[in-house]
């Protein structure tokens, strides 16, 4: 064929071209696939039958969304249903099924992960049948060998050796101590600092000169969490001794291991108040600083308690933020009357929430917490000057359950359960308790409610009620979710620096759905971290800034198979589905809460700002990048 001029021309335009195709934008994430959507509709309802007719559909992508679904439902009757699809012909099913049945696992469901694991060929299913039976034997049987444990631990890699380490460090003093020098010598050997960390935590265990030795090599680690740990180790090991190390390490670089030695300060029962107060004169940190000025006041002497009273006085006078003043409370306030009666003042006056909780927690600690019996001693007490005691003491507790605050009545309920029943009945009578009843709201304050509700049932002679999750109350929003991608990314904006999340509406569509609508809302922008645990979390986005605060409504606890290892992001709650607003990042791995919280998200940039988080540190903004 002669190729002329104008044949060229009409190939250059595409004439005789097939039409071209239409571009489909892949979907956002898996429940776009219509054929989801009844599964998506059961997990949520909690509907256990509705999925196990899932389980036997004809198509596996329903098979395994309805098994994977039974992850977050965790209920023991669906046992056998998915002990069964552990044999279907798709391995994406089987390790679903096997994944869900870990989490409500009896000695039949480990033998039978067990069975099925010796049948898989592929080394990564084989792993995850590993992960699953381990998760499964835990629970089914929770005391278990630490010879054995230690032997799993070196055969294994990865999120499962943090599994095992923190198992190991869970164990009692009795089961650890004949194979300390076996711990010891795989605490030396790891390379991992996030397993590194969990085995030195379980060093509190051993108090002997190896172990202090041990420890003490490791307070000044380049690793700031392995810093932390090792104090916290060290602290428990050499008990009062450790007071010069937690001194030193209040001037430590970095934030997390600043705020461990003070908490460990706090803790002691005797310290040199002098040095105390010269630690917080050289700190540059205010919330190391007052704690310590706070010290110096309790275990210093005449000179040194005028002066560490007469810098928190100067500190008390300038501008702060609630965290800082909540903190001044309580290290300003020591026993006597005058002091009582300001600290009760501040609980029940009008100030930010936390400062308030702060005041109460305060006059608890200098009222020396529970009461005695009457007939016995209080200090020197006669009988009349300690029922005299009581009525003031009841008395004041009515008064602060009578704010209506949720916070301040939680506070009170965890006291009370210290208490006996004829002094909660006291306390608690019929018109007090409608009073802070109607105060409450069912939804928002449910961790209160459900702190009420043990403190009653004691005051009534009843066992205590277990966990009953709220009625369904929040519906997903479809169109929301259907625009969601599987790691979406959000910025937040904190005082320290940028933290870039990516969301995870494969695992978590509810969550990630109402995390999405509160950051468009611009709900979060402002919000403080109020929960600062080092090795552990920091906790943001509560409402009150105190952790009493939520929303009007409640999600469900959503599992997927990754669990909260470091960097995760999870959602606060007060039991199985009763998530809301407030979320936290792991600062370090924590197997223990798989299962029993919702990860939503993972940080992909900027977890060196939320390692270096602390208390007051607020996110200025959070949106979608």
């Amino acid at each position: 064929m002669k190729i002329t001029p104008i044949l060229l021309c009409a190939l250059a335009l595409g004439c005789g071209n097939p039409p071209a195709t239409q571009f489909i934008p892949p979907p956002a994430n898996k429940w776009s696939d219509a054929r989801l959507i009844p599964v998506l509709e059961a997990q949520d309802h909690r509907d256990s039958k509705a999925l196990l007719t899932l389980l036997r559909d004809s198509t596996s992508v329903v098979r395994e969304a309805a098994a994977m679904a039974f992850a977050s439902v965790q209920d023991s009757t669906a046992e056998g249903g998915l002990i069964t699809a552990m044999s279907d012909e798709e391995p994406a099913v089987r390790r679903a099924a096997a994944w869900a049945l870990s989490f409500v696992a009896d000695t039949n469901a480990v033998k039978a992960i067990a069975v099925q694991a010796l049948k898989e060929t592929d080394p990564a299913m084989s792993a995850a049948f590993y992960a699953a039976s381990f998760r499964a034997l835990m629970r089914a049987k929770p005391d278990h060998d630490p010879e054995e444990l230690i032997e799993a631990f070196v055969k294994t890699d990865g999120y499962q050796r943090a599994c095992i380490a923190e198992v190991l460090r869970r164990m009692s003093k009795e089961k650890l101590a004949p194979v300390e020098r076996r711990y010891i010598e795989l605490l030396h050997r790891e390379g991992d600092p996030d397993v590194k960390m969990l085995l030195l935590a379980g060093m509190k265990n051993f108090n002997d000169a190896l172990a202090k030795n041990t420890v003490t090599e490791l307070l000044h680690d380049p690793d700031p969490k392995i810093r932390v740990a090792a104090l916290r180790a060290y602290a428990s090991v050499v008990e009062h001794a450790a007071a010069p190390e937690l001194l030193q390490a209040v001037n430590d670089s970095f934030p997390a291991v600043r705020s461990t030695a003070v908490e460990l300060l706090e803790g002691m029962k005797t310290l040199d108040g002098e040095a105390c107060w010269t630690a917080g004169q050289e700190s540059a940190d205010v919330m190391v600083k007052i704690p310590l000025y706070g010290l110096a006041v309790k275990y210093g002497d005449e000179g040194t308690r005028n002066v560490a009273t007469a810098l928190l006085n100067s500190l008390w006078q300038q501008p702060a933020d609630p965290y800082v003043r909540a903190a001044l409370v309580q290290a300003r306030y020591g026993a006597g009357p005058h002091a009582m009666d300001t600290l009760l003042a501040i609980s029940c006056g009008n100030t930010p929430s936390i400062v308030r909780l702060a005041a109460f927690e305060r006059w608890v600690k200098l009222n020396g917490g529970s009461l005695r019996e009457p007939g016995t001693d209080r200090d020197g007490l006669a009988n009349d000057e300690l029922f005299a005691y009581k009525r003031y003491y009841c008395g004041v507790y009515q008064k602060v359950l009578n704010t209506g605050d949720a916070g301040l009545i939680a506070a009170v309920a965890d006291e009370l359960l210290e208490q006996n029943a004829d002094l909660i009945a006291t306390v608690l009578d019929s018109a007090t308790e409608a009073k802070a009843r109607v105060a409450l709201h069912p939804i928002r304050d449910l961790e209160t409610l459900q702190e009420l509700d043990q403190v009653i049932a004691k005051r009534d002679g009843l066992p205590a009620p277990s966990h009953q999750g709220p009625p369904f109350n929040h519906p997903i929003d479809r169109a929301r979710l259907a625009t969601l991608k599987n790691g979406k990314e959000y910025r937040i904006a904190t005082t320290k620096g940028d933290i870039v999340i990516a969301i995870e509406p494969n695992a978590a569509p509810g969550t990630c759905t109402a995390f999405d609508s509160l950051v468009t809302s611009g709900f979060y922008n402002g919000k403080y971290f109020h929960r600062v645990v080092p090795d552990f979390v920091a906790q943001g986005g509560c409402p009150r800034g105190d952790g009493y605060g939520a929303m009007n409504w409640t999600m469900r606890t959503e599992v997927g198979f990754d669990g909260f290892d470091t960097s995760a992001v999870g959602v606060a709650s007060s039991g199985r589905d009763t998530e809301s607003c407030q979320f936290f990042f792991m600062l370090a791995p924590a197997p223990h809460l798989d299962g029993r919280y919702t990860r939503f998200a993972h940080i992909v940039s900027g977890m060196d700002v939320a390692q270096r988080l602390v208390v007051g540190d607020r996110m200025t903004s959070v949106k979608a990048d």
